[in-house]
């Protein structure tokens, strides 16, 4: 347990009940003068799990605002895992946090990244749909697996009849081939390949590159691909494979095929940057939900949470984003 300076009340650790009989740590912010609302944050795939830097940042502004706030640490995503059945960690976090707070507790739920889409699983089929949050706050999430596999190899972008094409974050190809190249025959051994992704996916990054510059051929050229994120023609054949060998799984995890049983209010906001997951994926995401308000900004990428442009431009940004959470946080089911 711990002061959290910038609101003068604590940040500490419980633990909630997760599947399997599994025992997990929740974060908590705590504010000195708490109002009765709830902020139940699920992080994204990323091995800093209820500790990442952004998230904290969230978590210690929403409780300087008087907001409480869990962080339920899910196992799974901080392996990098991407699975259908992941939901089921929504559902139990949820499920103990609300029995944690009063039934006149304003409930409220964010997720960031691949814990997005998650989320509106748990909401579209799941027990929150019959026990649901006010809202739903979504960060940097996807729409539909095929399209960010298409953009992932090709770094191209379509939007409102412009064509144009960025840099891709190599992180996104990385972490799909560390789930799914074992569901593939490549034609020769990609065991050099897995101890590069798994290096990575641990964020030994050096370690990972010299790993991969010590592999030959395609494995090689494979390999320092995917680290500078250029999907080269080798990669591009096994993605297709990938994307075979997963179609139902794929789908099973697009919220193209689930958002439209989502009732509650969804608020989306996107980086405009983002070079992992397309800002465009929240637009098709928005229109797909029956309640939905999206922001795209220009404020933050889709990793860190790092300005950008001139200062001025910084102030209005900050500005449109502190507008759009007042809406998330007075908005109800």
């Amino acid at each position: 347990m711990g002061p959290d300076p910038a609101g003068g009340g604590i940040v500490r650790t419980e633990y909630y009940p997760g599947p399997g009989g599994s025992t997990l740590p929740v974060k908590q912010f705590l504010p000195a003068r708490p109002r009765p609302e709830l902020l139940l944050l699920f992080h994204g795939a990323s091995p800093y799990g209820e500790n990442h830097p952004a998230l904290d940042q969230m978590a210690r502004a929403a409780a300087a605002a008087g907001i409480t706030v869990y962080i339920p640490r899910i196992p799974p995503l901080m392996r990098l895992e991407i699975r259908p059945d992941l939901d089921g960690w929504i559902e139990q976090g949820y499920a103990w946090a609300r029995s944690r707070v009063s039934p006149d507790t304003s409930v409220r739920i964010m997720g960031v990244s691949f814990g997005g889409p998650l989320v509106l699983k748990a909401l579209s089929s799941g027990s929150l749909r019959d026990d649901p949050p006010e809202a739903v706050l979504l960060y940097g999430s996807y729409f539909d697996i095929d399209s960010i596999l298409d953009y992932l190899c090709s770094g191209q972008m379509n939007f409102l009849g412009r064509h144009w094409v960025q840099p891709v974050n190599e992180w996104g190809l990385v972490v799909f081939f560390h789930n799914y190249l074992d569901r593939i025959d490549p034609g020769y051994s990609v065991r050099g390949l897995r101890q590069v992704l798994a290096l990575r996916v641990a964020d030994e990054v050096e370690a990972s590159r010299a790993c991969a510059a010590r592999l030959q051929g395609r494995e090689k050229a494979v390999a320092e691909g995917l680290l500078q994120g250029k999907a080269n023609a080798e990669i591009r054949r096994l993605t297709r494979l990938i994307r075979e060998a997963a179609e139902k799984e794929f789908r099973a995890l697009s919220p193209r095929t689930f958002a439209h049983r989502v009732r509650q209010p969804v608020f989306l906001i996107h980086g405009q940057a983002d070079t992992m997951v397309p800002f465009t994926e929240s637009v098709r995401l928005a229109s797909a939900l029956p309640r939905s308000r999206l922001l795209v900004t220009r404020l933050y990428e889709h990793s860190e949470m790092k300005s950008g442009g001139a200062r001025l431009q910084a102030g209005w940004e900050g500005m449109k984003i502190l507008f759009f959470l007042t809406r998330f946080f007075e908005a109800t089911a």
